[in-house]
């Protein structure tokens, strides 16, 4: 989808009591690896993280297609 396909799109208010999920436990990654295919190295490399209940996480970088 391009951006003027998603800037169309209806969003829910994100400050709706529907939108928050009481975590119950931490999220673990341990030596995450990710490779396109048909590529020669990984773009993700034996990525390794904990998440805490309550914690946020913010995943950025450029943007490709």
């Amino acid at each position: 989808m391009r951006v003027n396909g998603i800037l169309k799109e209806e969003v829910e208010d994100p400050l709706s009591p529907n939108h928050f999920v009481e975590a119950i436990t931490d999220i673990v990654v341990k030596d995450l690896s990710f490779s396109y295919p048909d590529s020669s190295s990984p773009v993700l490399d034996q990525i390794s993280f904990r998440i805490k209940s309550g914690d946020r996480l913010g995943i950025f970088g450029a943007m490709a297609s």
